[in-house]
């Protein structure tokens, strides 16, 4: 008996996968940086450039939205379906709702600065959280939506 793992033939279709150089969506990405590093300018310029993924179906979750001038300007310029200044599970459920009822379209969701403002860990609104980042790619349509998680790194 052979210990070496092999691919698994499986129909590459049932992933709904996309690609665009250097990205493959779906996918959940993390960017991290201190207080004025560029997280917010990184934003802009990522959704900019994958606009031919998910034409404009961008859903922006940030405490920090009235203040951000780079946030402003993503709405602004219409870069951004719907935005959102707080985070719950039940405002995760609705976008997801709305979206799995739109199945041929993929969807960017990204969370900024919400660290705060999310369920802490073992409590039931925390493992709802937590089972969504897990099953980000399942939990709607297959392949249908991505995540980005812009947040500030603090030093002790």
């Amino acid at each position: 008996m052979s210990l070496k793992i092999k691919p698994v033939e499986i129909d590459e279709s049932k992933y709904n996968k996309e690609e665009l150089e250097p990205f493959v969506f779906p996918s959940l990405s993390v960017y991290i940086g201190s207080v004025a590093s560029g997280k917010s300018t990184m934003a802009f310029n990522l959704i900019s450039l994958l606009q031919p993924i998910f034409k404009g179906n961008v859903i922006l979750i940030s405490p920090t939205i009235l203040n951000d001038p780079i946030q402003q300007k993503m709405i602004e310029d219409d870069l951004i379906l719907e935005h959102y200044d707080f985070f719950s599970n039940d405002l995760m459920k609705h976008i997801l709702d709305t979206i799995k009822e739109d199945k041929d379209e993929k969807y960017l969701i990204i969370l900024d600065d919400i660290l705060s403002m999310t369920p802490k860990h073992g409590t039931r609104e925390g493992r709802c959280r937590n089972s969504y980042i897990s099953q980000y790619r399942h939990r709607t349509n297959e392949g249908q939506v991505s995540l980005m998680f812009f947040l500030q790194y603090f030093k002790d």
